[in-house]
């Protein structure tokens, strides 16, 4: 939140238990030569969050598009 001035945090674990959010992480594995210098649990790689979301399409009534 803060890198993109932001007053709060976008999402929290509160909110991911109370809707239907699911968080993938990909480690390295533990002591890997991967993520020097070598972490006992592993490193993060990457994370990405799926969830459902309600969508809105607003069309202009009488426009070109």
């Amino acid at each position: 939140a803060q890198a993109q001035g932001l007053p709060a945090p976008v999402t929290s674990a509160t909110r991911m238990e109370a809707n239907r959010h699911v968080l993938y992480i990909l480690l390295t594995p533990p002591k890997s030569f991967l993520s020097p210098p070598r972490t006992p649990k592993g490193a993060v790689i990457g994370f990405l969050k799926v969830g459902y979301k309600k969508l809105f399409l607003l069309v202009s009534v009488g426009g070109t598009g």
